[in-house]
């Protein structure tokens, strides 16, 4: 059978990625040779010979080889960098790595099925803003795909979970802490349909973090004790071998993490690992307990529970109502984030493998997806041959859907007497004949498994009862949920002269968005045939303020590509749609012209400079002093508690240390940080409401009661 809906599903992952294919009505997850997961990590050795997978994370267990191996690449996808491989000269933006990715799960598809895949679904985290999922979007036509269709990662758990339940009426949430980014969604159940209510999480908060935690604290300190070792470092100002030494430590690390989630103490032995400075063979000994393990992966695992909190109280459903509590990614088995996910209270849910769950949703969802007409296989049609344009939904929560559609042979409807009939894949429901109206049209129902996909054969016999070669000659419905449009997670606007942001379209819109078309004018001219330019900044966010957001690009007008004048106060036109993936498209009309300028570049993620964001660390603490006078002056010695202790966090000097990373150029740490920042900064703005209502109510009594005595 021709595919005609697009069937592969893909979890492109921080650390690893799956690639699924619903056959048959059966979700199989793809092998990679002999392993279902693919480590998103990628090596070239001085030849340019290029390795993708498990093979290239092999590289990493030396340091010779480690620091020509990128991963956690999809943690900076959308932004304008470069990873390098020295030894080959290469340099490789993050979405060209990911393709190497793509492509090698298409070809792991390949020798599954014996083409590879024209199309897929592609996961992406739910807090992924526009230029990440513009940067996946071209990773994949990179790696082949003509066509693609992104989906939220909390979305794809809980369509692999709806897959299997029969719940009419329901409140999930989905809590995937996967190996570089964190989500957390409450999704509805409603009418077989599934539909997200809310979204949280943090690009830059995974399981990578707490291996490098185990590296920095633990056995860093330990081998500079017993080896020579002064110059132990990591970063793009540390030296190749340095690098190399480190990412040896972090893999080291990574097993030392996966043993704890089984045994309360390892005594992790391992020999020759590489050289000191004095050319000492290096090898790690040391015994680490769960407990210490825990104390330092706690920071990282709360803030994942704060974030839930949050969500919860943000979405408007309570916790009472939410009925599971569904775990997704690997670092769900880690018994600390068990014991703080169960503490919440909700009933859990790890019926599916968490690393293959994303995976395996994303199949399902691809099962109901119809390949564009431009994607399907050309079939010449014979003379006297059927065509049928057919008509169902492809996804069902009902066993017995409707399936209608025309019948044409030679471009005509067929002579009076003419019938279709449709059976099912497993011989288990046949239609009988249906009879096709002298129009061409057909209406019946077919019955669907309870469970899968259903895929039903198409046949057609003429008015003398003679069967006519039809195309296509069958259709899929898959029983399950389908899928209300996605909620926008961060806004898209532009920034203005004065400094303020117009958020054209607000986080929390349902996708896709329609075109929003905003009319402005320009502050100053522009000359033509000047070097001088307007510039329109594109903005991701939903701060009233357009330097609180991240600047995705920008809209450049030239004066030496404008063919007159452009005066102040001349009108433009902003208009910016976004589709079903989340991906923008944004443009500017200008009357005068009669021209239209789009970005110069795909749009990207841009951070602000270290010192920016430590004044804006500064002014968070300010605030928090302010908000701590206010509310002992007030008497709110509650309040004034919550802000000394939140002024007092160890989340600054986790802010600190990120943002001395971002010092060295590590844009990884730069996203971080700016999201601790965010958090603070809001945690302080809900403080400071707290204890501005009752003192400015206060200051009103004392007022009121003043005038009042004037008055009498």
């Amino acid at each position: 059978m021709d595919r005609t809906t697009i069937d592969f599903g893909i979890d492109l992952g921080t650390t690893n990625s799956v690639i699924s294919v619903m056959n048959g009505g059966e979700i199989e997850t793809i092998k990679n040779g002999n392993f279902e997961i693919t480590p998103s990590v990628v090596y070239f050795d001085k030849r340019g010979v290029k390795r993708v997978g498990v093979s290239a994370n092999e590289m990493l267990n030396r340091p010779a080889t480690a620091t020509d191996v990128q991963f956690e690449f999809k943690r900076v996808m959308g932004q304008r960098v470069e990873r390098e491989f020295k030894s080959a000269g290469k340099k490789f933006s993050p979405e060209q790595l990911s393709a190497e990715v793509l492509s090698e799960l298409r070809r792991a598809a390949a020798a599954r099925s014996g083409s590879e895949p024209v199309a897929a679904v592609i996961t992406v985290p739910a807090m992924f803003e526009l230029p990440q999922n513009e940067a996946t979007a071209h990773a994949a036509k990179l790696a082949g795909f003509e066509h693609s269709q992104l989906l939220q990662e909390p979305v794809a758990a809980a369509v692999a979970y709806g897959f299997q339940t029969n719940a009419e009426k329901a409140y999930w949430l989905v809590y995937d802490f996967g190996g570089g980014t964190f989500d957390a969604s409450i999704i509805a159940i409603r009418d077989g349909q599934l539909r997200v209510i809310k979204h949280a999480g943090d690009n830059y908060l995974g399981g990578g973090d707490l291996d490098w935690k185990l590296v920095d604290q633990c056995i860093v300190p330990r081998l500079s004790k017993s080896f020579a070792l002064a110059t132990l470092a990591r970063g793009l100002k540390a030296r190749d071998i340095d690098n190399g030494r480190m990412l040896v430590l972090r893999r080291h690390a990574e097993q030392i993490k996966k043993m704890l989630s089984k045994d309360e103490t390892v005594e992790y032995f391992e020999e020759n690992v590489f050289v000191d400075d004095d050319g000492t063979q290096v090898d790690i000994e040391c015994t680490i307990t769960r407990e210490e393990f825990e104390r330092l992966a706690a920071p990282a695992v709360e803030r994942s529970i704060s974030i839930v909190h949050r969500l919860i109280s943000e979405s408007g459903v309570p916790k009472a109502s939410l009925d599971r509590f569904l775990l997704v990614g690997g670092s769900t088995f880690i018994p600390l984030v068990r014991r703080h996910t169960a503490a919440i209270g909700i009933p859990i849910g790890m019926e599916i493998d968490p690393m293959t769950v994303v995976s395996r949703g994303a199949a399902v969802f691809a099962s109901s997806q119809r390949l564009p007409s431009s994607r399907l296989r050309p079939t010449a049609v014979a003379a006297g041959a059927a065509v049928a344009q057919l008509e169902y939904e492809s996804v069902a929560k009902e066993i017995s859907p409707y399936v209608g559609g025309k019948i044409e042979i030679d471009g005509k409807a067929p002579a009076a007497g003419a019938k279709v009939a449709l059976q099912r894949d497993d011989s288990g429901w046949v239609s009988g004949d249906v009879a096709i109206d002298p129009k061409g049209m057909f209406f019946t129902t077919v019955q669907i498994r309870e469970q899968g996909q259903s895929v039903f054969a198409l046949t057609v016999r003429d008015a003398s009862g003679q069967l006519v070669p039809c195309t296509p000659n069958s259709l899929a419905i898959t029983y399950g949920l389908s899928i209300a449009s996605a909620p926008l997670p961060a806004g898209c606007g532009i920034g203005l002269a004065d400094g303020s942001a117009m958020i054209l379209i607000p986080g929390g819109t349902r996708l896709p968005c329609p075109a929003v078309v905003y009319p402005a004018q320009f502050v100053r001219g522009l000359h033509k045939g000047t070097d001088e330019k307007l510039r329109i900044p594109v903005l991701s966010g939903d701060e009233p303020m357009a330097e609180h957001n991240l600047v995705g690009t920008y809209i450049n007008i030239n004066g030496k590509d404008i063919s007159r004048d452009i005066p102040a106060g001349t009108d433009v036109q902003i208009e910016i749609s976004i589709d079903a993936s989340g991906v923008p498209q944004i443009h500017a009309f200008i009357p005068l012209l009669d021209e239209t300028f789009k970005p110069s570049e795909r749009i990207e993620t841009l951070f602000e400079k270290p010192e920016v964001m430590r004044e804006r660390v500064e002014a968070i603490r300010v605030r928090l002093e302010e908000v701590e006078n206010l509310a002992d002056e007030a008497d709110l010695f509650a309040l004034s508690s919550e802000a000394s202790e939140l002024a007092s966090s160890a989340v600054f000097d986790e802010i600190e240390s990120r943002l001395e990373r971002w010092d060295d150029g590590d844009t990884d740490s730069a996203g971080s940080a700016r999201n601790l920042i965010v958090d603070m900064a809001k945690r302080a703005s809900v403080l400071a409401e707290k204890v501005e209502l009752p003192t400015a109510q206060a200051q009103y009594k004392e007022t009121l009661d003043a005038t009042r005595k004037i008055a009498a």
